[in-house]
């Protein structure tokens, strides 16, 4: 069982989290060395903490725990702050599409559809999972 190849999606999901990261950047550089209120600073601080945490923390690792490996005789699709959400397909897999607003849809039998969203280029990667299951 050797893997063939691990695909992940596109890196422009992490744009807008980078982006935050960027302004909460500036805005605690703005601020640093300043004679601020105490109560005013712990707000300012705890808000950029829940900021950075939720807006670009939580995407970012997101992002590392989804990708798809490619075997011989499956594909495995793992999604999730750390890959734990796995869905598993083995051979029976019936159709596969790929397409610029779906993504690649894999019809398979006996479950529902699965879908990789955001993927580059899913026409070639639909045309290279239709000649492996061949």
């Amino acid at each position: 069982m050797q893997r063939i190849d691990r695909l992940r999606p596109r890196l422009v999901v992490l744009w807008w989290p980078t982006l935050i990261l960027a302004g909460c950047c500036a805005v605690y550089g703005f601020f640093i060395g300043r004679q601020l209120d105490p109560s005013f600073e712990q707000l300012l601080y705890g808000s950029l903490e829940v900021a950075l945490f939720l807006l670009w923390l939580l995407p970012t690792l997101s992002y590392a725990g989804t990708f798809a490996d490619v075997y011989q005789d499956r594909l495995i699709i793992r999604r999730g702050l750390s890959g734990k959400k796995r869905t598993v397909l083995f051979v029976d897999v019936l159709e596969i599409t790929g397409g610029a607003v779906r993504g690649v849809v894999l019809t398979v039998r006996d479950q529902e559809n699965a879908v990789l969203k955001r993927y580059p280029k899913p026409k070639a990667i639909a045309a290279q999972l239709n000649a492996l299951a061949k």
